[in-house]
């Protein structure tokens, strides 16, 4: 769910199409397989970037909700002629061009942000081994240690670390 500020020009974002270049390197290849479940191809950086891009939507949801058209309001100082001889005029305005322009790119940036995340969510949950999927989603979702995730699920610390680094270097090898 997108917040949006008064005064907002409705926009209909879609993310639709083959390929996407994320990244500098990583392209991400969405192709319904079976079952409907789109393969996208993960990278231990961009599973890293998922907490960080969640808390970047929450930064940007806050200021697109917060985003006031005052703020656009300015003044200028212009020469009138209209005497013969250059008068100062005080103008005041909005830019509501610039607001527009500024809410579309938050808007833009969100929807970019969450379809990255939810891509992570979905390869997470297609992860066929339950405790390597619960251990994946404790660790990149929610953000717990290899310690507390080994707590909680009483297995060793390395065992967490193992699973973690068995399941990304199987995934690069069968890519």
């Amino acid at each position: 769910m997108i917040c949006r500020a008064p005064l907002v020009r409705r926009k209909t974002i879609s993310c639709t199409g083959a390929t996407i270049n994320v990244d500098n390197m990583l392209i991400i290849s969405m192709a319904a397989g079976q079952g409907g479940q789109v393969k996208v191809k993960m990278t231990k950086k961009r599973l890293e970037a998922y907490r960080s891009e969640k808390q970047e939507i929450i930064e940007l949801r806050h200021k697109l909700h917060s985003l006031k058209v005052e703020d656009y309001t300015g003044n200028d100082v212009i020469m009138d002629y209209r005497s013969g001889f250059p008068v100062p005029q005080s103008v005041v305005g909005t830019d509501i061009g610039a607001y527009w322009a500024y809410q579309d790119r938050l808007i833009s940036e969100i929807s970019r942000l969450d379809q990255r995340c939810q891509e992570v969510e979905q390869w997470i949950e297609q992860i066929p081994d339950s405790m390597t999927r619960r251990i994946f989603r404790l660790y990149y979702e929610d953000g717990q240690g290899q310690q507390a995730i080994a707590k909680q699920l009483y297995i060793d610390r390395s065992v967490v670390s193992r699973k973690i680094s068995n399941y990304i270097n199987a995934i690069r090898q069968r890519e």
